[in-house]
């Protein structure tokens, strides 16, 4: 029997606990996009808070922690 604990490269590791012929989950595109809306909307109110949180973006993007994506 597998176990879901285990130690490699001097770390323990657990496996990832998944149901097998589990139907794909729904989208959350609406959601995310009505809340970023929301969101612009606010900070868009403040010009400093919108520009500081713009800077804060493009430097996540340039470090790598975040990358811009294809729609589809």
């Amino acid at each position: 029997m597998d176990t879901c604990i285990f130690f490699k490269d001097n770390q323990d590791s657990v496996k990832l606990q998944w149901k097998k012929d589990h139907p794909p989950l729904p989208t959350n595109n609406d959601v995310t996009v009505s809340r970023m809306q929301n969101m612009i909307k606010r900070l868009r109110t403040d010009p400093y808070i919108f520009q500081k949180n713009d800077d804060l973006i493009n430097e996540q993007r340039e470090r790598g922690f975040i990358e811009s994506v294809n729609k589809n």
